[in-house]
């Protein structure tokens, strides 16, 4: 009997022993928060589960936060009762739980008739599968995915336009572009605009700590066997129209993002980041100006940017230079005629910094839609590219005017032009010209035109007219690769020798015709146009500083031939120091075998050169299209599509 007890006492013990060790069990946690419309950044954001059994508490206090692992996941560890119900909640927050923000943050609810997220423990140790945080507009299931299901490998991909201060809600809309070249990948291409959806403000609204207007965001979808595993896939987001094959309207001037096809290939998302990786910019400023704005369009209406109809604004105070008393920035002011000159007029009370840097840009609106002037700020020193496209005057006074009037194309002060989007009214041939002098005469100096997109460098004055001139970018038909594909791009070969429309052999005024009509395919059925010149067909007419600019036009459409002439390094002028593109007249004064040689101006040319109109876009990355007239990213050595504009490291795509 005692023997038989002993056995009894042993068993239990093993059985109490088995159920101790059953009595918690370790469950993981994977939260992935790409569909919070928050600015939470890894390493500064709060996201914590919330619930009601321990180490759970329904506020900040609770025991279970997670920590960052890379992009939007996250992940936690926790010790809960085994066999038992758990009921939780997700709670984010950008930069803390505590005070004021400890209950801004929370989740909205889940379709559980608790409306809570719900788990089941068992016996043994749980990896929950990668939940996403409901910061939607609705109730969801625990199990919820943005993109719903999808067979093709599905990528969330989002970006925030709140820094990028040109950007204008209800014109423009925000897509993607990218994969490969010159067809589909999966759902997008280079050639083609997969836009993305705004997002919607956060359901709980106690979590509405953030405009999520901001964000814009959808999914990349590719087919499994298109791609491999570690394959790069590379993609832009572009600001465009309602048309997804038209030209967009802003490409992000950075490298080219991408993402890594994983082992398995598995649906992934990308962490958010600003449009063209610019941030908001906080503004500094205090003292109040009485601002007068004053500019002539004459040039504006000449060019056929600007017509009667029109409304042309001023807006104040771009990357937080100044803002208005109810704290409005940019601030957008109508200017009215004056009379009956050219001249447009208009008053601006705006908070900024006495002697600080005030930028400003002019705007035409037209059907609703705002046409940024066609600018560029030769004195521009800094590194910021979109600063670079904006006038800035530097207040000295708490009233003053504001003077836009000059005729010059390479003063600060000079009229704005604007390009013209409307479509041909009928079919033109173009005649474009070039005048090669102000390379010349700069090389002469001892400067060197560096091809930034290749080696095709121009070192000295003796290349200039013998290496030969090719006009490049949708005025063309496309961009084409620089280099030696372009030089074989015959069409789009200038000429000086009295032949293709050329006027005079040999003056140095190259000349090349092409034909644009209304249903033309691509940019070429528009009025405005933009292009770039090269000499050997490099990428090197930009000089320091300037590689992104390009040359735009409109085309006078009530004529079926006309001429427009253009000067080479004109996007760029103070580069060409050789050259003053006022007078068209060589400048300055060279040692040549110890004897100082002033260069006499050339004679009056048959037709006089009329003034260049401009825009200019710096980008880091170069901007391409195809002969459809959209852009692409740029191509490996050997593609025949290139893009232009821009400066620094370039991406090959795929």
């Amino acid at each position: 009997m005692k023997r038989l007890n002993m056995v009894f006492v042993m068993a239990l013990t093993v059985l109490l022993g088995s159920l101790a060790f059953a009595q918690t069990v370790k469950v993981t946690f994977i939260a992935n928060t790409s569909t919070v419309p928050d600015t939470l950044w890894p390493d500064k954001a709060v996201v914590q589960a919330r619930g009601d059994t321990s180490p759970l508490t329904w506020n900040g206090s609770t025991g279970v936060n997670f920590t960052n692992i890379g992009g939007d996941y996250w992940t936690a560890n926790a010790e809960f009762p085994a066999n038992d119900t758990i009921y939780y909640k997700f709670f984010t927050n950008a930069t803390s739980a505590l005070g004021d923000n400890e209950n801004k943050g929370w989740e909205q609810n889940s379709t559980d008739p608790s409306g809570n997220r719900v788990l089941i423990t068992g016996t043994t140790d749980i990896v929950v599968p990668v939940q996403f945080v409901n910061g939607t507009a609705s109730n969801k299931p625990a199990d919820f995915k943005p993109w719903g299901t999808a067979d093709s490998i599905a990528i969330w991909v989002r970006v925030n336009m709140q820094g990028w201060q040109a950007f204008n809600p209800a014109t423009d809309m925000i897509g993607v572009r990218g994969g490969a070249s010159p067809g589909y990948l999966g759902n997008i291409s280079w050639g083609h605009t997969m836009f993305l959806k705004k997002e919607d403000q956060h359901g709980n609204g106690g979590s509405r700590q953030y405009n999520a207007d901001n964000f814009y965001s959808g999914v990349i979808l590719l087919p499994r066997d298109s791609v491999t595993v570690g394959q790069k896939v590379e993609y832009k987001f572009v600001i465009a129209t309602a048309d997804p094959n038209a030209d967009p309207k802003t490409w992000e001037s950075i490298n080219n993002r991408s993402v890594v096809i994983s082992a398995g290939k598995t649906d992934t998302t990308i962490l958010w980041d600003w449009f063209n990786k610019v941030r908001p910019v906080p503004f500094v400023g205090a003292d109040t100006l009485n601002l007068t704005f004053r500019v002539d369009l004459s040039k504006a209406i000449q060019t056929r940017g600007y017509k009667t109809g029109d409304t042309i604004i001023v807006s104040t105070g771009w990357n937080g230079s100044g803002r208005d008393a109810a704290g409005n920035s940019p601030v957008r002011t109508v200017l009215t005629k004056k009379g009956f000159t050219n001249v447009y007029e208009g008053q601006q009370q705006i908070i900024a910094a006495l002697n600080g840097a005030l930028y400003y840009q002019y705007y035409v609106v037209k059907e609703a839609q705002d046409i940024r002037e066609s600018f560029y700020n030769f004195d521009y020193t800094g590194s910021d590219n979109s600063l670079a496209e904006r006038r800035m005057i530097k207040p000295d006074a708490v009233t003053m005017a504001i003077e836009d009037i000059e005729v010059s194309s390479t003063s600060a002060r000079r009229m704005p032009t604007f390009r013209n989007l409307s479509v041909l009214s009928r079919a033109v041939k173009v005649t474009w010209t070039c005048d090669l002098r102000p390379a010349y005469y700069t090389t002469l100096l001892g400067d060197t035109l560096f091809d930034i997109q290749g080696t095709d460098h121009i070192t000295n004055s003796g290349m200039v007219y013998t290496s030969g001139l090719m006009m490049n970018g949708p005025a063309t038909g496309g961009w084409t690769t620089w280099g030696q594909t372009l030089r074989d791009d015959a069409p789009k070969v200038m000429w000086d020798d009295g032949t293709h429309g050329d006027a005079v052999s040999g003056d140095h005024i190259y000349t090349v015709q092409i034909q644009y009509a209304p249903d033309s395919t691509g940019s070429k059925k528009f009025v405005g146009q933009e292009f770039k010149f090269g000499i050997k067909g490099g990428d090197n007419e930009g000089g320091k500083g300037g590689f992104g600019n390009n040359h735009y036009e409109n085309i006078d459409d009530t004529q079926a031939e006309v001429t427009i002439n253009s000067q080479f390094g004109s996007i760029n002028p103070k580069y060409y120091r050789g050259w003053d593109y006022n007078t068209q007249t060589q400048t300055g004064v060279e040692q040549l075998g110890g004897i100082p040689v002033v260069y006499a101006a050339r004679p009056e040319l048959p037709e006089p050169l009329q003034p260049e109109h401009h825009d200019h876009v710096l980008r880091a990355e170069r901007r391409q299209r195809d002969p459809d007239g959209v852009q692409r990213p740029r191509p490996e050595a050997g593609d025949a599509r290139q893009r232009s504009g821009g400066s620094g490291q370039l991406q090959g795509r795929l």
